[in-house]
């Protein structure tokens, strides 16, 4: 795998609605990304994680899938070990 390939950003304004949020993509690493919506069920881990989950998906193959992402926001550099 590539470097490249394993690296995925992006930006942009956001909104939230009850536990749904959109992304609505203005830059990206992934230049096919932009203009497009992420939209993602939010939920709160703790006072500095939350996790953004996708829709379930299903493959050609018929396997159901969904992405998990996890923010973590870190205070100062101490915390980062």
């Amino acid at each position: 795998m590539e470097e490249s390939d394993r690296f995925f950003a992006y930006a942009g304004r956001w909104e939230l609605k009850g536990s749904k949020i959109s992304h609505f993509i203005e830059f990206c690493s992934a230049p096919s990304k932009i203009g497009t919506t992420f939209v993602r069920h939010l939920n709160f881990l703790s006072e500095n994680e939350i996790e953004l989950t996708t829709a379930p998906e299903t493959t050609k193959s018929g396997n159901v899938y969904e992405t998990k992402l996890i923010w973590r926001r870190y205070g100062l550099l101490k915390d980062v070990a």
